[in-house]
């Protein structure tokens, strides 16, 4: 449990690094905002225990919690600015590519099936999720799409999959709430990447 907590607050600080190094000045926290950000690193901490007892290997587990550093960072800029950074997506694909080699040096054998798959799955999502934006008329923004574009490159079309129903399940209850205590009109468009957030944490849960 130990090793759980040093994981999520070195991630937490991550984040928060990565959200500062964006925003600059304008990262100042309400003290709402530092119970949410608190809220969030204790689902996080949770999070990593439940991989933790469901037996993740240690490549697995980083990728998991690489990609749980930009979902929190990305959460938090979407949350306050209405986008997600391009510097953001590019710092998942350095990572991944980091991990890639790792992982030929681990396993050369088996590289080039494992990028095809990860490829091939990243192909399916981005397509899908294009045709949403289309059909939904830009309700969701490519900033979102490249995140879980990222999401999938790391994790898995299945994890992805679950990752955006839980996420859009999460943004409909908080848009229903919006609506009936009057706090947002049927035009406004919530900030999508804190729900995906949400939506990876119950991925990573269950």
């Amino acid at each position: 449990m130990e090793i759980c907590i040093a994981v999520c607050a070195a991630l937490a600080c991550t984040g928060l690094a990565l959200v500062y190094l964006y925003m600059g000045k304008k990262c100042k926290l309400s003290g709402r905002e530092w119970l949410i950000a608190a809220a969030a690193c204790a689902a996080a901490a949770f999070a990593v225990f439940r991989l933790e007892q469901k037996g993740t290997d240690v490549t697995g587990m980083v990728k998991i919690l690489w990609v749980l550093t930009l979902m929190l960072a990305a959460g938090w800029v979407d949350a306050r600015e209405k986008i997600v950074p391009n510097q953001l997506i590019l710092l998942g694909l350095a990572g991944r590519c980091l991990i890639y080699i790792a992982e030929l040096l681990s396993d050369p054998s088996g590289f080039g099936m494992l990028v095809l798959r990860d490829l091939a799955g990243t192909g399916i999502t981005l397509a899908a999720l294009l045709l949403i934006v289309f059909i939904s008329r830009s309700a969701m923004g490519f900033g979102d799409v490249k995140l879980l574009g990222v999401v999938s490159l790391f994790c898995g079309l299945s994890w992805t999959y679950s990752c955006f129903l839980y996420g859009l399940i999460a943004a409909a209850l908080a848009s229903v709430y919006l609506l009936a205590v009057k706090k947002a009109g049927r035009k406004y468009q919530i900030a999508f990447a804190p729900y995906l957030l949400a939506g990876y944490l119950i991925t990573a849960v269950l």
